[in-house]
């Protein structure tokens, strides 16, 4: 019995993976383009709106959205292969970092083409002299700016605060949300993580993860029904993460016409072979973790590493040492620096190769990322497997990050990921010190990361499939605006509280400046 139920799991396993790579065929293939002589050989005006300025110093989600930024910069003419470099992106932001200085640390040097524009919300003029009034207004003086040809909001509450201009005052631009990840998701993990914490004080604190990884935003939860609306209200989504593209699709029945997946666009070349790490008694191992502190997920992971992981591997491995990086960490953090202990803070560092690189010993070095709680795909594992770096992570961790292994016959299959993925305390310690030990396991997490970076995360295969969705959404806007009814219901006027809020705080403001 045991062996027919064994044989029966592993038949469902099989038709799962055919049944995902089918619907990840239909999501990714390349849609026809209706012929619009509108499109061909023209060049494209985009804009980039956003509540931070592009710093990819200091988060993986910037360093996506300028990868977005260069393909939208050279994007070709529809139905054409050549690059085209003369296509125009605005980057707005609503951050008044703009017009102060940057921080020294603060990457945000703009690609040739792509202009830096401050814009406060519930500022009508503001708009209109950035973007003009395309409305159907005759007369309009003065002359108006190059219409749009695509908005992108880079999150959901950005295109809160501006949808509703671009559908009064430039309607043949096409609403583009690019997602990044999906909040509610990562905010509803984050309170689960945080009741279960209460509910079981001193006990382990990846215990959590079996229901963390179950969890689902209900519509009764104001974030996802936002969010939700946002994506209806767009003529494209992008989606950061394949679980999540799933999720918004079969969980909440959004029309796979609005969703398009748009991972991380990697374009440096993965080497083919990796030096071996020398496992010598006499080298110590060095840990890593990386990521910016101005997320939670983050500053969650690092307690865990040093409240409870550890004290747990400096007791197995007296000569490891712990190295944490990323921006804006708290001096409170900086200052607890025990070098005695193994643990060395350095903050924020500037070149990923002094991060993420080999040991001048030629030592073992791994990323620690015990995340408990979060959303979308992983910026740093993406950059620790660019470097070679094997990951120890738990399953919120390598969500969306992992890819189907066929074993002999084809009958059965597994998931491959570059490293290892633990789901409590002493798993999680026990495969950070078997990857620090064991140096075949080692080089195997190393060739797998590679491997996974080439099907997932290539910049040309990625960018090619978005371009793709984007010149279908342009060349058949009003078509695809007609048989959008969710759209519709929501752009209608009983329906636009963010429109009315807005033209309510600015008459306000406006009023108090008298």
């Amino acid at each position: 019995m045991r062996q027919l139920l064994g044989l029966v799991s592993q038949l469902l396993l099989s038709r799962k993976r055919r049944l995902r790579k089918a619907s990840d065929n239909a999501i990714h293939q390349h849609l026809p383009i209706p012929h619009s002589d509108q499109f061909q050989f023209s060049y494209y005006h985009t804009a980039i709106l956003s509540n931070v300025l592009p710093d990819v110093s200091a988060s993986a989600a910037c360093v996506r959205t300028r990868a977005i930024m260069e393909g939208l910069l050279t994007m070709t003419s529809a139905g054409h292969d050549f690059k085209q470099y003369n296509n125009n992106v605005k980057y707005v932001t609503t951050s008044a970092a703009k017009k102060q200085a940057p921080n020294s640390f603060c990457g945000f040097v703009l690609p040739k083409g792509a202009t830096l524009h401050h814009l406060s919300p519930n500022r009508t003029k503001d708009f209109h002299d950035l973007f003009g009034n395309q409305s159907n207004q005759p007369n309009l003086s003065p002359p108006q700016p190059q219409p749009l040809d695509m908005a992108l909001f880079d999150r959901f509450y950005t295109e809160e605060q501006f949808s509703f201009r671009f559908f009064h005052d430039s309607p043949k631009t096409a609403m583009i949300l690019d997602m990044q990840d999906l909040h509610a998701l990562r905010r509803g993990r984050q309170g689960l993580v945080k009741s279960c914490d209460k509910a079981n004080p001193g006990g382990d604190p990846l215990a959590c993860l079996s229901s963390v990884v179950d969890y689902l935003p209900p519509v009764t939860d104001t974030n996802i029904v936002r969010e939700l609306s946002s994506i209806h209200r767009c003529d494209l989504t992008l989606v950061c993460s394949p679980y999540e593209l799933d999720l918004l699709q079969y969980h909440y029945d959004i029309s796979k016409e609005k969703l398009c997946l748009a991972p991380f666009f990697v374009d440096e070349t993965i080497p083919q072979d990796f030096p071996l790490i020398n496992v010598n008694t006499s080298i110590f191992p060095q840990f890593v973790f990386c990521g910016g502190f101005k997320h939670d997920p983050n500053v969650d992971a690092v307690h865990i590493l040093l409240n409870h992981v550890w004290p747990r591997l400096r007791s197995e491995q007296p000569r490891a040492t712990l190295h944490i990086y990323g921006a804006h960490c708290p001096s409170q953090l900086q200052a607890t620096n025990h070098h005695a202990n193994g643990v060395v803070v350095h903050g924020y560092v500037e070149r990923l190769e002094d991060i993420f690189g080999p040991s001048s010993e030629g030592g073992p070095r791994i990323l620690l990322a015990p995340l408990r709680f979060g959303a979308g795909i992983k910026g740093k594992i993406i950059d620790a497997w660019t470097y070679g770096m094997p990951v120890i992570t738990t399953p919120v961790g390598s969500e969306g990050m992992t890819t189907w292994e066929e074993e002999s016959g084809g009958v059965s299959s597994s998931l491959s990921f570059g490293g290892s993925v633990a789901s409590t305390l002493d798993e999680f310690c026990h495969a950070a010190t078997t990857m620090a030990t064991d140096a075949t396991k080692y080089h195997e997490a190393q060739q797998t990361g590679r491997v996974i970076m080439q099907e997932l995360y290539s910049a040309q295969k990625n960018w090619r499939i978005v371009e793709d969705r984007l010149h279908q959404a342009m060349a058949s806007l009003e078509a695809r605006r007609e048989r959008d009814t969710m759209r519709a219901i929501l752009w209608h006027n009983s329906n636009r509280s963010t429109d009315y809020f807005s033209r309510w705080v600015e008459l306000k403001e406006s009023s108090k400046k008298k």
